[in-house]
């Protein structure tokens, strides 16, 4: 004779959990975790029954973004450093100010800006400066070389 296994009548809810809304970029891992999918590996931002609307999973993806992108190791930021983006818009605010002035020409500020978009495109706007290493400005290059020939490449580095 063998024994029975009383067993529940009634499962629990497994169902995964939805997202926020449709445009929220990470998704609901079964694990239990926010996940996105980068470069082929499946990343987690955070349980989801700690976080289940993805607020702190969103801005932990926003912050790491860029560098996962990338292709390189997040690295935690200082909270007083300055990022690209800071950067180039201010840069951009002196060189307006000087070409108010008259030191010079709107043509060159034309050519600033376009360096400044170059800059935060390829370093992402969220990258602190003091992160940056020459393998990034050889990416830099990369991307450039792609578009320019010798002489404007030179000009532009």
């Amino acid at each position: 004779m063998s024994k029975s296994i009383d067993r529940p009548t009634s499962r629990k809810s497994t169902a995964k959990p939805k997202k926020p809304r449709p445009d929220f970029p990470l998704y609901p891992h079964r694990a239990g975790y926010w996940a996105k999918k980068v470069r082929g590996r499946t990343l987690y931002f955070g349980r989801i029954d700690a976080d289940p609307k993805g607020k702190a999973a969103l801005e932990i993806w926003l912050d790491q973004k860029d560098d996962l992108l990338a292709g390189r190791e997040p690295r935690a930021k200082a909270p007083d450093a300055i990022t690209v983006a800071d950067l180039s818009n201010e840069y951009l605010t002196h060189q307006a100010e000087r070409r108010d002035y008259g030191k010079i020409s709107p043509r060159t500020f034309q050519g600033l800006h376009v360096t400044c978009v170059n800059l935060v495109s390829v370093f992402g706007k969220r990258r602190a400066v003091t992160d940056l290493a020459p393998d990034d400005f050889g990416k830099l290059r990369k991307k450039l070389a792609k578009t320019l020939g010798a002489v404007a490449l030179r000009n532009e580095m």
